[in-house]
């Protein structure tokens, strides 16, 4: 199952960071991942974040793919605001080895995100050791 979607994500690609951010403005979320130790050649890390608005039902779920070198990483991940008030946050980092072989995990809730300012963004900046 992982593998699957890990395939998908690097076969479809993912939309730019530099896209047109939308009239309900955007969340970024930045990741710094450091690893532990160096992950093998060709290894992928993965960045998954949800997005539910205060007084929504609605869950809203975005992958990316990271940059690895060395021991560390980094996934940026946009997420279009659903025009609500502030939001909760979750996530997930997974590091994978280039055959699909989960090697590091971790998952956890990011403080609150403010609303994005219509046409602007709501930023946060998280460090994680996987």
């Amino acid at each position: 199952m992982r593998r699957t979607w890990l395939a998908a994500l690097l076969v479809c690609g993912l939309p730019a960071l530099a896209q047109t951010v939308p009239a309900g403005g955007v969340y970024v979320v930045d990741f710094q991942v450091r690893l532990g130790q160096q992950v093998p050649a060709g290894a992928l890390v993965t960045c998954k974040v949800h997005v539910q608005p205060q007084g929504s039902a609605t869950v809203q779920t975005v992958v990316a793919a990271g940059t690895v070198q060395g021991a560390s990483a980094h996934c940026a991940v946009q997420i279009p605001s659903t025009g609500l008030d502030a939001a909760a946050l979750t996530y997930e980092i997974d590091a994978a080895a280039p055959a699909g072989t989960l090697l590091r995990t971790a998952a956890g809730t990011a403080p609150g995100l403010p609303r994005p300012p219509a046409g602007g963004a709501a930023r946060l900046n998280l460090n994680l050791t996987l």
